[in-house]
């Protein structure tokens, strides 16, 4: 059984990577594309807004897709860790299942009754990351605002 969760933890643990990863990278391009054509078009604004706000929808979504994918990561996390201290468990995909279906409140309840809790790295991906991105945004707005003076 231990075997069969471990395999299931890698499985989520690549889909987080794998999503960080792509929306950070679609997030830098607009960022870029956005920079790109502030900095050379003569009358950016609209083009500039637009890709600001398409960036702005995807950080939104990607971060919760994110949220979700690391608190199934966690999930798995500790069911290895009830198998190792021997405590009985549920059918794995089906209480899995169960568990997707769960609030973001109930999933951190139970975790942190299981013992695991958020690890740095992923307060550093999930707040810290975005706000970084959030300052290059409001930077990138009045470097423009001034250029067009």
């Amino acid at each position: 059984m231990e075997e069969k969760l471990l395999k299931y933890w890698q499985l989520q643990e690549m889909l987080l990577q794998s999503y960080r990863l792509l929306i950070w990278i679609i997030h830098t391009v607009l960022l870029e594309l956005a920079g790109l054509v502030g900095s050379l078009a003569p009358q950016p604004f609209v083009f500039y807004f637009t890709t600001m706000a398409l960036a702005w929808i995807e950080l939104f979504l990607g971060l919760k897709l994110i949220r979700l994918r690391s608190l199934d990561v966690s999930y798995f996390q500790m069911l290895i860790l009830k198998q190792e201290n021997d405590i009985s468990q549920l059918p794995v995909l089906a209480s899995f299942k169960k568990w997707q279906k769960l609030t973001k409140v109930e999933k951190q309840r139970i975790l942190q009754e299981g013992g695991i809790y958020p690890s740095n790295s992923r307060k550093i991906f999930e707040h810290w990351l975005p706000v970084i991105f959030f300052g290059a945004w409001i930077a990138m707005t009045v470097a423009l605002f001034y250029q067009s003076r």
